[in-house]
């Protein structure tokens, strides 16, 4: 199964990459543990279900340089509330244009086949 993140995942969190990996996490361990009080309940268990996270953070906001462009004409007071902002409007910039909309379903799907072949070759 793959995880997407959604909107604010990176902005919450001090090292985005590690907080999203680790909630990944979370639900892969809430599963394992569903299955194994199925096993416990003698209940059919046909294998179990893997977790894959996929980020489409770096598509716009590094490699499109959403930010960037944001910080350019934004005022540079108060740090932290402008760092906020900037991230809520790239957000709603996403969403609203078409051509940012087909960079990250393009980037996603690409890290999707990446990873679905790297699974299959170590998964026969």
């Amino acid at each position: 199964m793959f995880v997407v993140h959604g909107i604010g995942q990176y902005h919450r969190a001090r090292d985005p990459k590690q907080r999203f990996h680790r909630d990944v996490g979370k639900v892969r361990s809430l599963a394992v543990k569903s299955l194994r009080q199925r096993m416990k309940e003698d209940l059919p268990v046909k294998g179990r279900i893997e977790f894959l996270p996929l980020e489409w953070y770096e598509s716009v906001h590094i490699d499109a340089r959403i930010g960037t462009r944001l910080d350019n004409v934004t005022l540079p007071s108060v740090s932290e509330l402008r760092k906020f902002a900037n991230f809520a409007i790239a957000d709603i910039i996403v969403y609203q244009n078409d051509e940012l909309q087909r960079r990250i379903h393009d980037a996603l799907m690409r890290k999707m086949d990446k990873l679905w072949l790297l699974f299959c070759e170590r998964n026969p």
